[in-house]
């Protein structure tokens, strides 16, 4: 059997500590967030969505949409904002789901709404919560638009990752683009039916530092889905588990946006 590493691509990435978890504390947006968007809030239910639209003439540009939205959403931005992305040349639609509240991470809500199956009396909820977003939310975010998406990107980190496979798999149709950090494979029931296909953009990311939690490894989940999906990326930053979270946004807008974010077509 081919090792699934032999044609990964290493990234370094600026870490902070070895196996650093994700930071509970929310960035601030950049001063030049409101001049490049027009940001909202909407609920629906307990989530809290938020929307920043591009100031734009465009009348078809891509849209990002990411989980663990009160954490992520002033990220992407600000990291769009740093590469010197404008809405001039380079127009998004930035969505980030939420929940309603002032945590950056809702564990509880989140280990409910994206792990597959209950697990020690918790979680379970990941039908349920697709339900919410292809009914309500994915509308919401279409109309919010004002004009045709191009395609629609996901990024989901740790348990958000482990719902975008959840919706890969079952789902695929949802988004154009899947970003997948440091899922959490180790909660279990991650299965590939056997009739997959993959017919949309799939790259992965993970940190050196990442601890084995048990449950299928990293490389078994890799080496089995390449069958399928022979064009998927894996990449791999210096750090810990909340270290992938800003480099593979980098690459999932650079992918977007018209550049190599992905690296393209490559045999794994």
């Amino acid at each position: 059997m081919r090792s699934i590493f032999r044609k990964i691509f290493v990234c370094v990435a600026v870490c902070g500590a070895l196996c650093a978890r994700p930071s509970q504390e929310i960035e601030r947006l950049s001063p030049l967030a409101n001049a490049y968007f027009t940001i909202e809030t909407r609920t629906i239910g307990e989530y809290k969505v938020f929307i920043a639209k591009p100031k734009t003439n465009a009348t078809k540009y891509p849209a990002l949409v990411m989980l663990d939205g009160n954490a992520h959403f002033p990220i992407v931005i600000n990291q769009y904002i740093m590469h010197q992305y404008t809405p001039r040349e380079s127009p998004l639609l930035i969505v980030g789901i939420g929940y309603k509240g002032d945590l950056a991470y809702d564990t509880p809500r989140r280990t409910r709404d994206y792990t597959p199956i209950v697990r020690d009396g918790k979680g379970g909820g990941a039908a349920r919560f697709y339900e919410v977003l292809h009914t309500q939310i994915m509308p919401m975010i279409r109309e919010s638009a004002g004009g045709e998406l191009s395609s629609i990107g996901f990024f989901g980190h740790s348990f958000g990752g482990l719902f975008g496979l959840y919706v890969f798999l079952h789902h695929q149709e949802m988004f154009s683009h899947y970003m997948i950090a440091s899922p959490s494979l180790w909660w279990g029931n991650i299965e590939i039916p056997s009739t997959f296909l993959c017919r949309a953009t799939l790259a992965f990311s993970y940190g050196t530092d990442e601890p084995y939690k048990g449950g299928m490894s990293l490389a078994e989940f890799y080496e089995a889905l390449s069958a399928q999906c022979p064009c998927m990326s894996v990449r791999v930053f210096t750090g810990g588990h909340g270290d992938s979270i800003k480099p593979s946004i980098v690459l999932m807008l650079s992918e977007l946006l018209g550049g190599d974010g992905f690296g393209g077509c490559k045999e794994i």
